[in-house]
């Protein structure tokens, strides 16, 4: 035996060489060849059955071994040689230098192997070189791959993977731990949700606890900050600024009251005003004077003490920093720094990189995984069974790929679960269903099939075909849903789709928000571009564009543009501005003002303050406090009208009142209509009474009772007969049927005076068609240009240039002034050229045209020629159209007095001629024949007959003379 005896090892060859062949599928596998030469030294080489035990060192003497011992019995040594094959796994060779330790007994295998004094250093083959730290298992199909570490892991059963590299002893710099959020504690019960102050929602392996507000409750005591929504079978609580209120008090954290109807609602803290930090529960803001209270996240730090609100740490940036969300936080150990920040626990990582699945391939980095173990059974027992073929983990630290075909390229603490999910890189992402994808970012979570988050942190996608693109804290509930970027988004329903913003929720089908802050969309196929605060309710096919606090109700295709607390509540209505706005109707609409009001169906406001549109397709323009209540009812703007009936219309004005169908005020104030289809122009407290077909058109204190009536102005007038009007003027009545009263003052006409007129002070009319003008001094006379007493029941001017005081006398005769005061230019008329003129002058009869009415008169053209008579005018011409009766006489007067001239002077003549006529007669003795007639024979008798003929004919001139001038 040579147990007792000291042996020399002399090594002639060590080879690391695959005992298998290269053909076929046969596996490589571990074990390397030994050879070596085993002498005595005493007796020399050996040749016998020997026992050697081999061991694998880090380090030529003391050091860590790698591997355990491999005991070898029934060694044949011939003249000292020996070959034995050794395995001891591929992990202990990961690319670092390593000894092997011998002990060796002889004969076999009764014998105690002893130690040899020296370890030999291994050295890898030439080839080998170009793949330091790799190493590969022979296993009967695909050999494995591994380099990195010698720590790291392809389990047993497991071919084809591949081991790029990675893998340590200890933990890297910075904390390789990282403490967890409260929405990632895995729970079974609400119990386990303490943390969160949530409830425990179920998911595949245990639940995840839910953040505050979406606590299940029954009644508002289960809700330690809000109020109970029902909704279905069980209610969230909702958040703290949905808190009804009615003055500051009632509402938590320093926040205020802002009333909108009755009761109030408490707004969210950020937005109280503040001048210092001292009035906000976090920080002041002042970017103008007041500022607002900033977010938690937004406060700025120094030092992580700074953010003991966030529960965060300080992030430096320029000279200030911010708040950090408290998940993202690495830790080393669980007591520091996670009890503090209330940040849940710390998970350490794990070193080595594993491979669990057929063809899984780690590229590198540290503590990554490739497959899962899961327990199968077969009929003799529990068998694992390891999921996670054909995936891959590029490299990072502390990354699983455990569902077959995953994909994790890089980053920090992913997870991709399931069938062909995929972690672009990141930090504590999971994908975890069939074809999942995470692009990056951190806290990202995908649970349903062809879910995506592109990065961001903190997102949740649970529907399929959802996506996240960025932001913090979004999630995605739904089939198709999908949410941009931003703060604490959820798309709750199929096709669901939220832009970014903070605190939106999409719980309807096809619906969208593209921004703002806490806006909501339960109505399908609606939208929400902005703003905050926003919520469409129930009603499809709606949109608001933006604003604080508005609201549609349930009535599809509303809209508002914006503003602040507007609701549009039924079908196709609409607000487009403005504050506390409300449409109830159908297809009402606001354009904005404030606390306008709708509630008729196809009703409008387009601004103003407190208006109200009650009526069907009624209108308000603007104003404050005006109402259209009646069916197609308007009011254009002013204060506090209202038009009551259908048709009623009032542009303007102050307290104006139409109750009446088709009826119109224009203006003025507290004028008010009862009668169809009347008017009202302007003026004050002016009354259509009953009266249809009526008109005021101004004035104060007017009113018309009858139909068809008529007032133009002046002040306490009165209508009462139809058909009738006043003009103006004022304490006139008219009672009498299509009567008028022009003007004055105190005229009447009274219910007997039908087709009356009266005009002046005091005038009273008892009787059917009379005329009364003026006052009780002047009974129906009319004075015109006339200032003093109206002696004439018409009377015109008092000097030249108004009409010289020419008037009608009682008898009805036109009397022109005369007086020689009056005139001036005196022109005496020739007789010969006066009677050449008359004679000239055509005189003819007439009509005029298109009356009938015959006359005689000479023209006025002619006349102006024969006499240059008339008006002078601007040009220095006379008036040639017109002709004055007065100029005519004066002509026929003239001739007439040329015509006396002319027969005294033949009277003379005659005279003289009968003078002579007797003397010549006497001479010739014949007077006593003059006796016996005209007829007698004889000169005298010639001369006699002709004495008459010449009388004759002077006769006739006359009389002629006297006809042409209109004498009869």
């Amino acid at each position: 035996m040579y147990a007792e005896k000291p042996l020399g090892l002399v090594l002639a060859v060590v080879l690391l060489v695959s005992t298998g062949t290269a053909s076929g599928q046969t596996e490589m596998g571990t074990a390397f060849t030994y050879q070596g030469f085993l002498e005595d030294q005493i007796e020399g080489p050996v040749s016998d059955d020997c026992v050697f035990v081999f061991s694998l060192w880090d380090e030529p003497s003391d050091g860590v071994e790698m591997a355990s011992s491999v005991r070898i019995e029934g060694v044949q040594v011939q003249a000292g040689l020996f070959n034995v094959e050794v395995d001891f796994g591929s992990h202990p060779f990961g690319g670092d230098a390593r000894w092997l330790g011998m002990e060796v007994c002889c004969p076999s295998p009764e014998c105690t192997p002893l130690p040899l004094d020296e370890r030999q250093k291994l050295t890898p083959a030439p080839l080998a070189l170009a793949l330091p730290g790799l190493r590969t298992e022979e296993i009967d199909s695909s050999p494995n791959l591994i380099g990195g570490h010698s720590g790291n892991i392809v389990e047993a059963g497991v071919v084809g993977a591949t081991i790029g590299g990675g893998g340590a002893d200890e933990l890297p710099t910075p904390p390789a731990g990282a403490c967890s959020g409260d929405a990632d504690i895995l729970c079974q019960n609400d119990e386990d949700c303490v943390i969160d102050n949530g409830g425990c929602l179920s998911e595949i392996v245990g639940g995840r606890c839910s953040d505050g507000p979406e606590i299940f409750c029954m009644t508002d005591e289960d809700c330690e900050a809000g109020t109970c929504v029902p909704d279905e079978s069980v209610g969230t609580c909702s958040e703290t600024f949905t808190t009804w209120c009615d003055e500051a008090s009632e509402c938590p954290l320093g926040e205020i009251c802002v009333p909108g109807q009755i009761p109030g609602t408490c707004s969210d803290p950020p937005d109280t005003p503040c001048l210092d930090d001292e009035h906000c529960t976090e920080t002041c803001n002042e970017p103008q004077i007041p500022g607002t209270c900033s977010d938690d996240p937004g406060i700025e730090c120094l030092t992580d003490d700074d953010c003991v609100i966030d529960n965060g740490s300080c992030d430096p940036d320029s000279n200030v920093g911010r708040c950090s969300d408290g998940p993202s936080i690495l830790c080393v150990p669980d007591p520091d720094p996670c009890p503090v920040l209330g940040a849940g626990f710390c998970e350490p990582f794990p070193t080595i990189n594993q491979v669990m699945g057929n063809r899984g391939t780690i590229g590198g980095g540290l503590g990554n995984v490739v497959g899962e173990e899961r327990p199968g059974r077969q009929a003799t027992g529990p068998l694992p069974i390891y999921l996670g073929s054909c995936s891959t983990v590029g490299g990072g630290c502390n990354n699983t790929a455990s569902g077959d075909c995953c994909t994790v390229s890089g980053g920090l603490s992913n997870t991709a679960w399931t069938e062909y999910a995929t972690i672009g890189g990141g930090y504590n992402n999971e994908a975890k269903n069939y074809a999942t994808t995470v692009a990056g970012g951190s806290d990202n979570f995908v649970s349903h099939a062809y879910g995506t988050i592109a990065g961001g942190s903190g997102g949740r996608v649970t529907g399929v075909f959802g996506a996240i693109l960025g932001g913090h804290g979004n999630r995605v509930t739904a089939t198709d849903g999908t949410v941009g970027g931003g703060y604490s988004n959820e798309a709750k329903k199929q096709g669901a789709t939220i832009g970014g913003g903070y605190d939106n929720t999409v719980d309807a089908n096809f619906s969208a928000i593209a921004g703002g802050y806490n806006n909501t969309v339960y109505g399908h196929h609606s939208a929400i571009a902005g703003g905050r605060a926003n919520t469409v309710s129930n009603a499809s096919y709606s949109a608001i564009a933006g604003g604080f606090r508005n609201q549609t109700g349930s009535g599809a295709y509303s809209a508002i543009g914006g503003g602040y607390s507007n609701e549009a509540r039924n079908f196709g209505t609409s607000v487009a501005g403005g504050s506390m706005n409300s449409v109830d109707s159908g297809h009402g609409t606001i354009a904005g003002g404030r606390n306008g009001q709708v509630t008729g169906d196809y009703g409008a406001i387009l601004g103003g303050d407190v208006n109200q549109v009650a009526g069907s397709h009624g209108t308000v323009g603007a104003g404050e406090d005006n109402k259209a209540t009646g069916d197609y009812g308007t009011v254009g703007g002013g204060y506090s009208n209202e038009a009551k009936k259908y048709a009623a219309t009032i542009a303007g004005g102050y307290d104006n009142t139409v109750d009446a169908d088709y009826s119109a005020i224009a203006g003025g104030n507290t004028n008010n209509i009862t009668g169809n289809y009347s008017a009202v122009g302007g003026g004050s407290n002016n009354d259509v009474v009953g009266g249809a077909y009526s008109a005021i058109l101004g004035g104060y204190y007017n009113a018309v009772y009858g139909d068809y009536g008529a007032l133009g102005g002046g002040s306490h007038n009165q209508v009462d007969g139809a058909y009738s009007a006043i003009v103006g003027g004022s304490s006139s009545s008219n009672a009498g049927d299509y009567s008028a009263v022009v003007g004055g003052s105190g005229n009447s006409v009274d219910e007997y005076a039908d087709y009356s007129m009266a005009f002046g002070r005091d005038v009273v009319v008892t009787s059917s068609y009379e005329v009364a003008l003026f006052d009780d001094s002047y009974p129906g006379r009319l004075g015109i240009n006339r200032n003093s007493t109206i002696s004439h029941p018409i009377h015109v001017g008092m000097g030249a240039d108004d009409g010289n005081g020419a008037h009608l006398t009682i008898g009805g005769v036109w009397t022109s002034a005369s007086s020689r005061e009056c005139k001036t230019n005196f022109q005496t008329l020739g007789r010969e050229g006066l009677m050449s003129r008359i004679r000239g002058l055509p005189v003819q009869a007439w009509e005029y045209k298109g009356t009938g009415e015959r006359h005689v008169f000479p023209y006025a053209e002619d006349f102006q020629d024969a006499f240059d008579v008339g008006v002078l005018k601007e040009d220095g011409t006379r008036e040639r159209r017109y002709l004055a009766a007065m100029d005519v006489a004066g002509v026929a007067l003239a001739g007439v007095k040329a015509l006396d001239r002319i027969v005294k002077e033949k009277d003379a003549r005659i005279a003289e001629l009968e003078a002579r006529l007797t003397a010549l007669e006497r001479a010739a003795g014949l007077d006593d024949r003059r006796t016996q007639g005209a007829d007698s024979a004889g000169p005298g008798g010639a001369t006699i007959a002709a004495a008459l003929a010449l009388l004759g004919l002077t006769g006739f001139m006359m009389r002629a003379h006297s006809r042409r001038g209109g004498v009869r």
